[in-house]
């Protein structure tokens, strides 16, 4: 089993604003597509890669949500869990040379 971080004490409100000033919101924004641009291409070049997409099909088939949407939603919120669990147990590498590398 698991050992995943609950999230519960995020709020819909809390929710919903970070998606508006985090996602939406900057989509025409070079700096937020150079960033996915790198997430994706670690996560295509990831070892893991071939389960995760597996994970997600999977998941899909068993709630028998299947449309594009579904899947699309499904592959979002797990990624969402992953980010959660990647900043809780990952802490910031130093500060090196005045540049945090992220």
């Amino acid at each position: 089993m698991a050992q995943v971080t609950d999230p519960a004490y995020i709020s819909k409100n809390m929710f919903d604003a970070v998606m508006r000033e985090k996602f939406y919101n900057n989509t025409n924004d070079a700096a937020v597509r150079d960033q996915a641009d790198k997430l994706m291409r670690l996560f295509r070049e990831s070892k893991s890669h071939p389960q995760v997409i597996a994970d997600v099909l999977h998941t899909a088939a068993i709630s028998k949500n299947i449309s594009p949407d579904a899947v699309a939603e499904i592959g979002f919120a797990m990624g969402l869990q992953f980010g959660f669990e990647l900043a809780m147990t990952c802490p910031p590498e130093p500060d090196l040379k005045g540049i945090n590398r992220r």
